[in-house]
């Protein structure tokens, strides 16, 4: 007997006031009822909110490229892992001519619905081709991102949310990578033979500053290059915590030791494992995203 039924008789032994005691019973059936009542509705509720969330994760993957496009001399390779049912990363692959591929990666700031709602309209700026009259101009990365940067600015967001981004153009003919970047980790270029190294380029975030520019940076790349595209969810992931701001950072980890050693399938699948296994304790959670561009070896 619960105490407050101990209490309950107690007080009816005292008093002979059965029919209090009915009374009072009664109130308490009544009230355990309406508790069933409700949390049937908050279950409910929690399931379909669930069920709806699940559906925004299938839209927003299918709004991602299906396959990477196919390029001479090289593959490219994606990750995309969000910390709850959306994500606030998004990327874009897409080809804009016989002999160029645009890629691309951005991070909304946070992550979930809010973000995820904010990846929608990113994607339509990620678009580094513009037609008219029968003919088409290849954007450059620094044009991509100052129009992006105007689009978001323009749209005031009220909860005055920011963009990192990297676009990057690649080139198949002359095996050249062009690339620029706004306030997003700088892309690292794993060379068989060398550490691992970062490729810089100044810019600032996105939707914060009017008038930004961007700067273009460029590079051939070689045989068994591999150039990685990705968002901070992976520093979070692979550098301790109080290792954040040293010099040889995210490309001084373990991991990166091992990228030109191994195919980058598989050290990608690494990642996947870790995501899945480790305790969310462990590391600060967050979106993690990889575009990764790997040229054959000769």
């Amino acid at each position: 007997m619960s105490a407050l039924g101990s209490r309950l008789l107690d007080s009816v032994v005292t008093t002979g006031n059965y029919l209090e005691l009915q009374e009072r019973l009664d109130a308490l059936d009544s009230e355990l009822d309406e508790l069933r009542r409700r949390d049937d509705a908050w279950t409910l509720s929690f399931q379909q909110l669930d069920q709806q969330l699940r559906l925004a994760s299938q839209v927003q993957r299918d709004l991602l490229p299906q396959r990477p496009p196919e390029i001479r001399a090289g593959r490219i390779h994606t990750l995309f892992h969000p910390a709850e049912h959306v994500s606030g990363d998004i990327y874009n692959l897409a080809r804009l001519d016989e002999s160029t591929v645009c890629l691309a990666l951005a991070d909304a700031t946070g992550h979930g619905i809010a973000a995820a709602l904010l990846t929608v309209f990113i994607k339509q700026g990620l678009r580094g081709k513009e037609t008219y009259d029968g003919c088409y101009r290849i954007l450059s990365p620094a044009d991509v991102l100052e129009r992006l940067n105007v689009d978001l600015l323009e749209t005031n967001l009220s909860d005055g949310q920011f963009v990192t981004a990297v676009y990057a153009v690649f080139d198949e003919q002359e095996r050249t990578l062009t690339w620029g970047r706004a306030g997003a980790p700088h892309p690292i270029l794993v060379r068989r033979g060398a550490e691992p190294r970062l490729l810089s380029s100044a810019g600032t975030l996105l939707g914060a500053v009017a008038n930004s520019k961007y700067e273009t940076a460029s590079m051939v790349m070689r045989p068994g290059d591999t150039v990685l595209l990705y968002t901070d969810g992976l520093e979070a992931l692979l550098v301790p915590k109080q290792s954040r701001h040293h010099p040889r950072g995210l490309q001084g980890t373990p991991w990166f030791a091992e990228l030109g050693e191994r195919p980058i399938e598989k050290s990608l699948d690494e990642i996947r494992t870790r995501l899945t296994t480790l305790d969310p304790h462990d590391w600060p959670v967050d979106d993690v995203t990889v575009v990764a561009l790997s040229m054959t070896q000769p």
